[in-house]
């Protein structure tokens, strides 16, 4: 536990001495996805889809994902078709379509 503790401490600082690296804030964003803090997950990734461009796939993924696992498929099923119609031919395309067809 401890070091979860310090790992988002040091994920934290980074976004204090970095605030304008999406980069940090997205790492930020996926440890607590992975930690399952979903909520605290949703409020990062909101705040790197306001700094990155519209077509920055990768965000829509990653939020889609997030609503998912919120229970919230109207919203998971916007984020997805946003990532498709922004990478289409993506690697993992056939995993969110498959997701699509699921919600």
């Amino acid at each position: 536990m401890k070091e979860y503790d310090q790992a988002e401490q040091n994920y934290v600082e980074a976004t204090i001495l970095l605030p304008s690296s999406s980069r940090v804030w997205e790492e930020l964003g996926d440890f607590y996805y992975e930690r399952g803090q979903f909520g605290q997950a949703l409020e990062i990734f909101g705040k790197v889809s306001q700094g990155v461009a519209k077509g920055y796939a990768p965000i829509h993924e990653k939020l889609g994902r997030i609503y998912e696992r919120l229970n919230d498929p109207s919203r998971a099923r916007i984020e997805y078709q946003d990532y498709l119609k922004c990478a289409p031919a993506a690697d993992d395309a056939d995993e969110v379509r498959r997701r699509l067809s699921r919600l």
